[in-house]
């Protein structure tokens, strides 16, 4: 399982993908808070497409104070904005870390600091943690991939 890109919010101007257009509607101040409204969903909103995306390594056991390197790669054709999340066990929600665009990063604020990006988001891109403390042990995700959505009528 993994995730479809459906458009983004910068500056509070929303650029929903245009398979989603009629589906979504992003809000928010274009920084910390926004939200997500997905209208109309149908029986017909199931998507299963088997892209390849590797993420390696698994898992890693680090010491403190040093750096971390997650490397992903995808055969995801005309896919060039790659997104890096995390989930730790103190904050549940995925948090989103930061984005490539082709060979542009975009570095959420929280995270400026912390990670470096690297690759060519058409076909890996590779986050670096750096300066490791207790507080990075998460997962992190790699988002480039469609999301399996099934919708029930019971």
């Amino acid at each position: 399982m993994g995730f479809k890109f459906m458009g983004y919010l910068n500056l509070r101007s929303e650029y929903p993908e245009s398979e989603f257009k009629s589906k979504i509607k992003l809000n928010g101040d274009g920084s910390k808070n926004w939200t997500l409204t997905i209208e109309n969903l149908t029986l017909n909103d199931i998507t299963i497409l088997g892209k390849s995306v590797v993420q390696t390594p698994p898992d890693l056991l680090m010491k403190q104070a040093g750096s971390a390197e997650i490397e992903c790669s995808h055969s995801i054709q005309n896919y060039y904005v790659v997104q890096w999340y995390r989930q730790s066990q103190s904050i549940m929600d995925l948090q989103l870390m930061g984005f490539r665009n082709i060979e542009q990063d975009t570095i959420e604020t929280e995270f400026n600091d912390k990670i470096k990006l690297k690759g060519d988001g058409r076909n890996s891109v590779t986050l670096i943690i750096h300066t490791l403390t207790l507080t990075d042990s998460a997962v992190y995700f790699y988002a480039a991939y469609d999301t399996v959505l099934r919708i029930t009528s019971v």
